[in-house]
């Protein structure tokens, strides 16, 4: 149950009562789109994307903690205590 809830934590088709409200991640790779994004890849084949502005100088591997918010928001928070807001896109 915990591996199936840890696989569709911050997916946003319906979910039967996840109660999982943070995963322990570790985030192989780090990428930059053109338009200034970064993509987080994790080492369980998730990818998430940056959702709001700002720059992301930690280079990958690194472990990382995702947290949910309020009103279905995620935090992708890493070892060091830096944070940014992310949304699931596999």
């Amino acid at each position: 149950l915990q591996e199936v809830q840890k696989e569709n934590f911050g997916n946003k088709e319906k979910q039967p009562d996840v109660s999982v409200d943070r995963l322990t991640v570790t985030i192989v790779r780090v990428t930059k789109s053109n338009a200034g994004v970064h993509y987080f890849y994790t080492d369980g084949d998730a990818v998430w994307k940056q959702s709001n502005g700002g720059r992301w100088n930690i280079k990958a591997p690194f472990e990382a903690e995702i947290k949910s918010g309020v009103m279905g928001s995620f935090f992708l928070v890493s070892e060091s205590g830096k944070s940014v807001r992310v949304k699931r896109v596999r």
